[in-house]
């Protein structure tokens, strides 16, 4: 496995690979290509990673774009995908460590994640309420959640998405 940078060439795949790994899941196809697709071609500033096999065919894909709490700014991960046949076989992990290098080294202070919380802990991340932080739609505590990616960040507040996320109060 392979993880490099998203390129225009990959776009078609990489739709495909979110539209099928999200019409098989509990939560079902939500319109998450293109929401991927309107975050890339939009003004917040986003980094997107791909995972790709042997031959070269994209497997895995994550996106991140900029969203504060207050005035700390963070990243929110949306979406993260694996093609179904390619599940379980350390892709996500894979590119979960990806995204927060990423973020680590571009000096972002938190990533949040609005996902299951049984995959997600076991990478760090905890129910944001524990840092003070609401959703700014309603959500089971337990699935909005965050992880600390800087010494001495203090938050409280609601966090407020890019606005292609179309949920910001």
């Amino acid at each position: 496995m392979k993880i490099l940078n998203y390129q225009p060439s990959m776009a078609d795949q990489v739709t495909t690979l979110i539209t099928s790994a999200f019409t098989n899941t509990d939560h079902g196809y939500d319109g998450e290509a293109e929401l991927t697709t309107a975050l890339r071609e939009g003004q917040a500033k986003t980094f997107e990673i791909v995972a790709l096999d042997e031959e070269n065919q994209v497997t895995g894909h994550a996106l991140l774009s900029e969203a504060t709490v207050g005035n700390v700014t963070g990243l929110v991960l949306a979406p993260l995908s694996v093609q179904v046949e390619h599940q379980h076989q350390g892709i996500g992990s894979g590119l979960m460590k990806a995204i927060e290098e990423v973020a680590t080294q571009n000096d972002y202070s938190f990533i949040s994640i609005l996902g299951y919380p049984d995959y997600y802990q076991k990478f760090g991340y905890v129910p944001a309420n524990e840092f003070n932080v609401k959703a700014p739609m309603e959500v089971p505590n337990e699935f909005f959640l965050m992880k600390i990616l800087q010494d001495q960040v203090e938050l409280n507040g609601t966090l407020k998405y890019a606005h292609q996320f179309g949920i910001n109060s």
